[in-house]
């Protein structure tokens, strides 16, 4: 049986770069990522690769505007299923699906959508539709001022503190239609993509339509640098407390320890399940401070947070943060819970079974976040090699001493 993130990869002249996989289906689906989101928008302009993948549907070269309803119904026309793009920190992804038959139509429609777009108006409207969904999302005031504390602790003048798809009014509606042209001069580039391909299609016949549809720019336009790791130091301020405000009694805390530190490998994945073993046999069910413990790492091209949450009653606060802090002393303790994880986690994976819409997402999400594939059977056997020492050293990093401590009462 064919690994399911096992795909042929070949990159065009232009320098876009194609993940491929065929399989026996009448239809593919498809995935582009441009290599550029909200860490890339410069200092001011926030919101602007927002902005621009709102804008690229004001039509291209060839094809005149249309408003939202006019474009589902011309894509319903050819049997062409977008969904016009979404924005990230790290890239902008556009995703559709489309008969195998109408191959060649549906990549010819993607590329002047994305390479030619005539970015000439709609501005303001767009803008106030990102208005808009910033409204909708926007958590409460307290929570907001407290997240934003949080990634300045964490990461201080680096750009993922400020960064922001959903800028506040001053910034989004300085944002100007040169702006955006620049922007996608920039970015939108054929060497800053990536294309993901599943389905109906042979890879020979793929690679033809693709060479005469995505042409080389004139003249050719080297691909944004890649964000490399980097080194995060141990937070200045090591403690942000939240209290309520609205007077009323506070019944529960969030305790949380936060580490931003440079990417690693399998090992945290393991050491994030041994801890969450670890961690609910002391704090749960030894002590009977909490129902639970999460753990949770959250991993990108150039940086890894890791999160230990616990929700306790207020009196139990310092109890909670000793125990918690206890445990990552306790190397026995931790390790104890290692085998068994190597053989659990390769297992699943070795059990993973993905529709074509699943092996899409898992595999732009490894491209955007990791910068390459990994087929399963290499992931598995990457979980099996890892090291007990391996596991100690990243252990011995997520000291209390280097965490971010944050107290939110609800």
């Amino acid at each position: 049986m064919r690994d399911p993130l096992s795909f042929d990869l070949f990159t065009l002249s232009s320098g876009l770069r194609v993940f491929h996989q065929p399989r026996d289906l009448p239809w593919f689906a498809a995935n582009m990522i441009v290599h550029a989101g909200s860490v890339d928008d410069p200092v001011g302009k926030e919101g602007l690769s927002h902005l621009l993948e709102h804008q690229v549907n004001s039509g291209t070269h060839g094809m005149p505007w249309t408003n939202f309803g006019e474009f589902q119904e011309w894509a319903d026309a050819r049997g062409f299923d977008f969904d016009h793009g979404s924005t990230g920190s790290h890239a902008t992804k556009f995703g559709g699906r489309a008969w195998s038959r109408d191959a060649e139509a549906y990549f010819g429609f993607l590329e002047a959508y994305l390479r030619r777009p005539i970015l000439d108006g709609m501005l303001d409207h767009d803008r106030r539709i990102i208005r808009a969904e910033r409204i909708d999302r926007d958590p409460p005031l307290r929570r907001k001022r407290f997240e934003e504390a949080v990634r300045l602790a964490l990461f201080g003048n680096r750009r993922q503190a400020t960064a922001t798809g959903l800028p506040c009014d001053d910034v989004l509606f300085s944002l100007t239609q040169e702006d955006v042209r620049l922007a996608h001069e920039r970015h939108y580039a054929c060497p800053n993509m990536t294309l993901v391909v599943v389905g109906g299609i042979d890879t020979t016949v793929l690679r033809t339509i693709l060479e005469k549809t995505f042409v080389p720019d004139r003249p050719f336009r080297p691909r944004t640098p890649s964000r490399l790791p980097f080194d995060i130091d141990p937070p200045a301020q090591r403690e942000i407390i939240s209290k309520k405000d609205d007077g009323s009694p506070t019944t529960s805390v969030r305790v949380t320890h936060i580490w931003a530190m440079r990417p690693t490998g399998a090992e945290s994945v393991l050491l994030r399940n041994c801890l969450a073993r670890t961690l609910n046999d002391r704090v749960r069910e030894l002590e009977r401070l909490a129902y639970h413990v999460s753990v949770d790492v959250s991993r990108n091209c150039d940086s890894e947070t890791f999160y230990v949450n616990t929700d306790v009653a207020p009196e139990k606060v310092d109890r909670a943060r000793k125990a918690i802090e206890e445990v990552f002393s306790d190397v026995a303790a931790v390790l104890r819970h290692l085998p068994r994880q190597r053989k659990s986690i390769a297992l699943a994976i070795a059990r993973t079974d993905m529709n074509v819409a699943h092996v899409v997402t898992e595999a732009s999400e490894s491209i955007e976040g990791e910068g390459w594939l990994i087929p399963l059977h290499e992931l598995a056997a990457q979980f099996i090699a890892v090291g007990d020492d391996s596991v100690i050293r990243l252990l011995k990093r997520l000291t209390p001493s280097r965490a971010l401590v944050t107290i939110y009462e609800t």
